[in-house]
């Protein structure tokens, strides 16, 4: 499913996550790179299949078309994930410059009420090397304590 436009987006969707849209666009720039990723996938398979046996002519040329779908599965896979991860960072990002920006704002009554204010830890959790799971927005800021 290819994203292009977000118009029946409802405001509250729209307003409690900002960066919506561009991340729509960003999945559907993934989606087209994975796509170029298999086709070049597979080209290079085709290219080092017949080179493997123009070079090694007991090299087996019944199974060439196992490894070429493989190729192609594994580039498209590996393409698509990297610009996948690349868009879930940049929405993660916006939600953490949103959060910042309204606690920033809202400083002064935090202050006075005494809550523990949640940008800080959101920023630590984000940038943890050690971390092996994806983090989300709602992730992060359920983690932090946060709104």
């Amino acid at each position: 499913m290819v994203l292009q436009n977000l118009s029946n987006l409802d405001e509250t969707t729209a307003s409690k996550y900002p960066g919506i849209p561009d991340y729509a666009a960003c999945q559907s720039r993934a989606f087209a790179q994975g796509v170029i990723g298999m086709v070049v996938g597979g080209g290079s398979a085709a290219v080092a299949a017949l080179t493997a046996k123009r070079y090694f002519p007991g090299f087996p040329s019944r199974f060439n078309v196992f490894y070429i779908a493989g190729a192609v599965i594994l580039s498209g896979y590996a393409v698509t994930a990297r610009a996948s991860m690349k868009c879930q960072k940049n929405l993660v990002q916006s939600q953490i410059e949103k959060d910042m920006t309204r606690q920033t704002n809202s400083s002064q009554v935090n202050s006075v009420i005494g809550r523990r204010v949640a940008a800080p830890r959101i920023a630590e959790l984000a940038s943890d090397p050690t971390r092996t799971t994806t983090l989300t927005a709602e992730k992060l800021l359920s983690d932090s304590g946060g709104d």
